[in-house]
């Protein structure tokens, strides 16, 4: 048996131990692993998702970009929501047993097609929302006393443990700006890209091997669009000098690459959503997640809402970046000014 094997064998085995207990449990209490898995695997799972569910993880890494800007330099104090505040949220409305709505972050199914005529689950990354004419959401299904909506967003008023909300509408992924390339196209061009999807996983697994052999020196790697070129390129964190690091990696991936400095090699990442995933623990399981997010070069610490506590824990962890639910709304000045 490989390598490999065993840690796919091993990461099943984690994933069904970390699934959610039978009916019955509070949904903000079902867990979500916040386990992650050893950094070569997880590059290698990345580097298949990166093909087929680039768009869905765009979804966090926009909101990520969006925090660290705002958040970083001010101490998060603009992003922690008091009693009146104007919030937004994104994610799936679901209302449970009890009649209580929530939107969340919806637990992940098995297998998705054979339940989609069935209400989601909350994960416990979950707010309550009231107000809402639950029937009335974009693909809402209801199965008795249980239902859910599509993926929405909603802004409103923060109560100081729920949403009180206001307008509600879809919200597609495509609306969510993806990551720049943070490289300019090449005086030569891109590289030819692979032929075909198999042989662009093959060369991503390759390359995520390479980078873990020096974790001290390299962050991982993540897939940008590019405007003006190949479909894909690869993005390559090293916390040296880009354009040495450019001449051995292209040896390796003679594909369309980007190699670009970074503040934190995989090792500081990792030890850091270690440390953070250990000063979470006392918290409820399945109310955050900290994983790290390449394209930021950070931990993104998944939360409800950014509240004090969570600014104390951050403001010790310059590899960390908040990724809350729930968000202070900031009308553009434009929208403001019609009113």
């Amino acid at each position: 048996m490989s390598d490999l094997d065993r840690d796919l064998q091993d990461l099943g085995r984690k994933w069904r131990d970390n699934q959610p207990l039978p009916p019955r449990i509070d949904p903000t209490m079902f867990v979500e692993s916040t386990r992650r898995t050893p950094p070569l695997f997880s590059r290698l799972v990345g580097a298949v998702a990166a093909v087929t569910v680039l768009g869905v993880c765009v979804l966090a890494i926009g909101q990520v970009l969006q925090l660290t800007r705002s958040g970083a330099g001010s101490g998060y104090a603009d992003v922690v929501p008091s009693r009146g505040s104007d919030v937004t949220a994104t994610g799936v409305v679901v209302v449970d047993g009890d009649g209580i709505a929530r939107i969340c972050d919806p637990l992940p199914t098995r297998d998705i097609k054979l339940n989609q005529d069935q209400p989601v689950e909350c994960s416990g990354i979950a707010v309550v929302v009231r107000g809402l004419e639950v029937a009335a959401l974009p693909g809402w299904i209801e199965r008795g006393a249980t239902g859910s909506s599509d993926r929405v967003t909603l802004t409103g008023t923060w109560t100081g443990g729920a949403i009180d909300a206001t307008v509600v509408g879809p919200s597609p992924l495509d609306s969510v700006p993806q990551p720049e390339l943070p490289c300019l196209t090449p005086d030569g061009g891109w590289p030819e890209p692979p032929l075909d999807d198999l042989d662009f996983e093959t060369a991503l697994a390759r390359l995520a091997e390479y980078l873990a052999a020096e974790p001290a020196r390299f962050s991982g790697y993540w897939v940008a669009p590019e405007a003006n070129g190949p479909d894909n390129v690869a993005v390559v964190g090293v916390v040296g000098d880009p354009e040495v690091a450019q001449v051995a990696l292209a040896a390796n991936y003679p594909y369309p690459l980007c190699v670009v400095h970074v503040e934190n090699s995989a090792i500081d990442l990792d030890r850091a959503a270690d440390s953070i995933s250990e000063d979470l623990a006392s918290r409820p399981v399945g109310s955050w997640r900290a994983r790290v997010s390449q394209p930021t070069n950070r931990v993104a610490v998944r939360i409800p809402i950014v509240d004090p506590v969570i600014v104390r824990l951050l403001e010790k962890y310059p590899e960390a970046a908040a990724d809350p639910l729930v968000q202070v709304y900031s009308q553009p000045k434009a929208d403001a000014a019609a009113h």
